[in-house]
This record gives C-alpha cells, structure tokens and sequence, in this order.
C-alpha cells in the first residue's frame, strides 16, 4: 500500500507494483490536493500534470466530518526526485 498525507491510499499486489507510483509521489509532476473542515482532513486527491494541466486521478474522502467547519484546500507537492531520475528508476520496475 502506498499513502499520501494519511488519507489517500492505493493497494499494491506487490512491491515491484508499488513503487511506480511511491516514486511519482516525488516528482513535480504529482501533487495531493487535500480538503479539511476546521483541523479535520477530510477528502484528497492525486493529480497528474498533463500537457501543462492538472489531471485527477483519484479522490478519497471520509463520510463523517465536521461540515459545519470552515472548508480550505491545501496543495501539496514535492520536488525530491526529477523527471529523468523518475524516468530511469521506473524503466528498470
């Protein structure tokens, strides 16, 4: 399994399966956009950047949260890993 911010998760059959997609979770080209109600995170989802655009690929959310609680999105992302290193790493899996 493979986890992002403690919310959004994807099942792996195997660990060849998973790391794709944990190394992706490196790159600029990956980002989490995460809603909370209050302090509470309750929905995120992955994107992709695509031809210049952003592009969800999956979404998660709870069933209970506070929606009394004002709404905020966070955008999160990292820049751990570059294009051509995610490139070598995931031609060799």
């Amino acid at each position: 399994m493979v986890s992002f911010d403690d919310g959004w998760h994807e099942h792996f059959r195997s660990f060849k399966e998973a790391v794709p997609c944990f190394l992706f979770g490196l790159t600029t080209k990956c980002r989490l956009i995460t809603w909370t109600k209050g302090k509470m995170h309750y929905c995120w989802s992955v994107q992709a950047q695509e031809d210049g655009e952003w592009v969800t690929y999956d979404t998660t959310c709870l069933l209970i949260f506070p929606i009394w609680r004002r709404k905020r999105m966070l955008i999160l992302q990292n820049n751990l890993l570059s294009e051509q290193a995610f490139k070598s790493a995931t031609a060799e899996t």
